[in-house]
Order: C-alpha cells, then structure tokens, then sequence
C-alpha cells in the first residue's frame, strides 16, 4: 500500500498533495532509520524526494 501511494503522489501530480497528506496521517515508516544518500520508505519523503528529482 506504501509503494502503491508512493507512486501516485510520484506520477499523478494532481494527486501529489493528497497523496502526501495521506502518508503523514498514516506515518507508516516514518521512524525507520535511512542510511545517508538513500530515500526514506516513508511515503511523504519518498513523494517529495523524487518530485523534487524530475524538476
């Protein structure tokens, strides 16, 4: 389901928004250490990570 929401904030921009307030409500991964230069499983990070990648 994480993935799932994952990408479609990532390639349905007129979803990036919702799909960002759904992955900070759930928090599902967001205490889960990420080594440095990795992006974070947690849907939020992960969403704004590779939005931020293909502009």
């Amino acid at each position: 389901m994480n993935a799932t929401l994952a990408a479609i904030g990532i390639h349905q921009p007129e979803h990036h928004k919702r799909a960002f307030a759904i992955g900070e409500a759930l928090g599902i991964y967001r205490a889960v250490p990420v080594s440095k230069g990795c992006t974070s499983q947690f849907a939020s990070s992960w969403i704004d990570e590779r939005v931020s990648r293909q502009r």
